[in-house]
């Protein structure tokens, strides 16, 4: 009891984390419009990049791990292999799959395109182009999709059917 305790509660602060991206990416894309063309904009998109993605990182990984041991002691199965598994979970595991699909590929693309566009602006004395901006937008829609399929899932299990 006290193992099954302990994983849902960093279940749940884990879930805070990721969850916290959401906001986070609103003040900071309210932030970068604000300083748009100045020298504080390179800053302010290279603290968002790394501020969401540790918190992604960690949020993310910490409810894989307890999840999966929560299923475990729970005697569940994963996608209904395993034993059963209620139809909010499968939900849950299908959207949580295509949160982890998006990451490895989609997000961990852009975030290596960006990061690198963020290095060549520093190198040319901290200039934002067009273009940087552009490729920020196109991940911004992306890293907001993922937010908002994450939100989903949290209300998930938050309004789960009765057990």
């Amino acid at each position: 009891m006290f193992l099954r305790n302990l994983l849902l509660v960093i279940h749940i602060i884990s879930a805070g984390f990721w969850i916290s991206q959401l906001p986070v990416e609103l003040i900071f894309r309210r932030m970068q419009k604000r300083a748009e063309g100045t020298p504080a904009e390179l800053t302010l998109m290279t603290t968002s990049m790394q501020l969401l993605g540790g918190l992604g990182q960690f949020g993310g990984m910490g409810i894989l791990i307890t999840g999966l041991g929560l299923v475990i002691l729970e005697g569940l199965g994963f996608l209904g292999i395993g034993g059963s598994t209620p139809t909010w979970l499968v939900i849950k595991q299908v959207i949580y799959l295509i949160l982890l699909a998006m990451v490895f590929t989609l997000i961990r693309q852009g975030s290596e395109r960006i990061a690198a566009a963020l290095e060549q602006a520093r190198a040319a004395g901290g200039v934002v182009t067009p273009e940087i901006r552009g490729l920020a937008e196109r991940f911004g829609r992306i890293a907001l999709t993922h937010n908002l399929l994450v939100l989903v899932n949290i209300l998930l299990a938050v309004w789960k059917e009765p057990q």
